[in-house]
């Protein structure tokens, strides 16, 4: 019976703390160069510069409901493996 309860005390614990809702938002004080490089339909591919380090990244970017929702992020790299900066 306490196996049980135990059980059932972390399977109602996981469904609300994967059910909650919350909004972020994070203020922006470091400027970035962002442009656009590739439309393919509703897919972008963003160029972004941190303008602080220098580092490059791309961004591959949907468009739903009028706005771009980041997909995925990621370093870019020299051929020798590298971070490219400018």
């Amino acid at each position: 019976m306490k196996k049980f309860l135990i059980c059932v005390s972390l399977v109602f614990a996981f469904l609300f703390g994967a059910c909650a809702n919350t909004a972020v938002s994070a203020e922006q004080t470091n400027p970035l160069k962002i442009w656009y490089h590739n439309e393919n339909g509703n897919y972008h591919t963003l160029c972004v510069v941190d303008e602080e380090t220098g580092v490059n990244y791309v961004v591959v970017a949907t468009n739903l409901g009028g706005g771009d929702r980041s997909i995925s992020i990621c370093p870019r790299y020299n051929a020798d493996g590298t971070l490219y900066t400018s």
